[in-house]
């Protein structure tokens, strides 16, 4: 997968600050400084100003710019490039002492290994209603970080039905399911951390210049109330109509042999996709809620996955 320009710049800063380059309080480049430097657009390089003020680590000030932050972010990346730097030299002398080989073959064999090793058996899972939800999200953070991911389904019958293999340190979930995976989380004595989400941006940028609403079911009012929040604020040109099922797949057959379908596309939330029947999954009516994990949530994701501040993927 292609790495985004704003990514690039991102880990262009974090590198900067991580090895003292940039001191806090120093000015990062001006948007015209930042276009010859990096070769990007203004719009990237304000995207990942943001996110860098988001992750603590800058902070913008009205009419001057962005600047790096103070605090204890930056004492923390400061820390961490310390004590990774005292972690390399130990390692260093052992293969020096023990081996051979020459120390940079060796941390890149390490290195493969380790991967292949995160790869059969990876230390964080994501936790959610449906696999492909729990999937997307993983895939996400893989892309962001080369970091695997374990995809898990809350269990029909609850959540302490759901199995966690012991390889797995920590989980990840969202707020709409926080509680039942906190519970499985103590009965397995981990960590649990929320992730925020919200509706992808582009969720709805492919459909049809003649769809003029979105009908979205769902199997309770409370998780409908917030899709259909966000759904306002994402397609405000769009009417937006809810409804509540408890069989989906009738509902759907219902709906689309109705004329409240015309000019309409069927949202249906994550949880109740997976018990949609293929052709309605496929049908060019009906549509998968998306959810993306939040720009400001990242620094939840790195404590999950025990990431030094400042990591650069």
């Amino acid at each position: 997968m292609k790495e985004k320009k704003h990514d690039f710049i991102i880990k262009q800063c974090v590198y900067e600050i991580a090895t003292g380059k940039w001191r806090p309080g120093s000015k990062l480049p001006s948007i015209r400084e930042a276009e010859s430097l990096w070769g990007v657009n203004r719009l990237a390089i304000l995207e990942a100003y943001r996110e860098l003020a988001n992750m603590g680590l800058a902070v913008a000030k009205d009419r001057s710019g962005f600047f790096v932050a103070n605090g204890t972010t930056f004492e923390e990346i400061s820390s961490n490039r310390d004590s990774l730097e005292q972690l390399f030299y130990q390692l260093n002398d052992v293969i020096r002492q023990n081996s051979a080989f020459s120390s940079l073959g060796v941390f890149r064999y390490l290195t493969q290994l380790a991967e292949i090793k995160a790869q059969e058996k990876p230390e964080v899972a994501f936790v959610e209603c449906s696999l492909p939800q729990a999937t997307g999200h993983g895939q996400e953070i893989s892309q962001r970080y080369q970091v695997p991911i374990l995809p898990i389904c809350l269990h029909g019958s609850g959540p302490i039905h759901t199995e966690i293999p012991s390889f797995v340190k920590a989980l990840l979930t969202t707020g709409f399911h926080f509680e039942e995976v906190n519970q499985l989380a103590k009965q397995h004595h981990l960590p649990v951390y929320n992730v925020p989400i919200e509706l992808a941006p582009d969720l709805l940028q492919d459909v049809d210049d003649s769809i003029q609403k979105v009908i979205l079911m769902e199997l309770d009012k409370p998780m409908s109330k917030s899709i259909v929040e966000d759904l306002k604020k994402l397609t405000p040109k769009l009417t937006i109509e809810e409804k509540i099922v408890s069989d989906i797949n009738i509902a759907i057959d219902d709906l689309l042999s109705s004329k409240a379908s015309q000019n309409a596309v069927i949202l249906l939330s994550p949880r109740v996709w997976g018990s949609t029947r293929k052709k309605w999954q496929n049908h060019s009516q009906v549509a998968l809620a998306r959810f993306t994990i939040k720009a400001d949530a990242w620094d939840i994701v790195v404590k999950a996955l025990r990431l030094p501040l400042g990591f650069i993927s």
